[in-house]
């Protein structure tokens, strides 16, 4: 679940790269209501959003992918969402490899 951090990391990139979420949407594929829908919190975008978002503001995934940009529980600890975050880096890594086979 993204949270308000990561969310103002989006749109200040957006902001960088003069995109708007009617823009950035467009470069999705998706409507302007799930953007809208993101930002808000009333609904959390899936990991390959995610990857589509850093793909279309021209940024590395990790830079939204951080253990700190997560609410975190006090029940777990920090070695668990490092370990979380390897693993997702990890499935990201064959989804690339995927895409470019599938070219």
């Amino acid at each position: 679940m993204i949270n308000k951090k990561t969310v103002n990391k989006i749109k200040k990139t957006m902001l960088d790269k003069g995109l708007n979420q009617s823009s950035l949407a467009d470069k999705l594929g998706v409507p302007r209501s799930v953007i809208s829908n993101w930002f808000n919190g009333t609904r959390n975008p899936k990991i390959e959003n995610i990857k589509k978002i850093a793909d279309a503001l021209q940024v590395p995934l990790n830079y939204f992918i951080e253990s700190d940009d997560f609410d975190i529980n006090n029940n777990i600890d920090r070695k668990m969402i490092i370990d979380m975050k390897t693993k997702i880096d990890l499935i990201l890594e064959k989804i690339t490899k995927l895409e470019k086979s599938n070219k």
